[in-house]
């Protein structure tokens, strides 16, 4: 939701890719070709810290990734 609440301003076009990977773990990854985070910029908000505990409820990691343009957030769990 916060891909296209916040990466296309002013009804922008752009893409949204999600993705869902197992093998020794899983990976959710979330990328769009939107504003992204500027320079120095930290996630902080309400839903960034949804994906924390979600990451934290399945014992994971949570990891975000600047692109030109974009962002990249990954969820990774490995198995117990």
């Amino acid at each position: 939701m916060n891909a296209i609440k916040y990466a296309f301003p002013g009804d922008r076009p752009g893409h949204i890719a999600v993705a869902f990977s197992s093998g020794s773990g899983i990976e959710l990854s979330v990328s769009d070709n939107g504003v992204g985070l500027r320079e120095g910029e930290e996630p902080g908000g309400l839903g960034s810290r949804i994906v924390q505990l979600l990451a934290q409820q399945l014992e994971g990691e949570t990891s975000y990734e600047r692109l030109d343009p974009g962002l990249k957030v990954r969820v990774r769990a490995h198995p117990r």
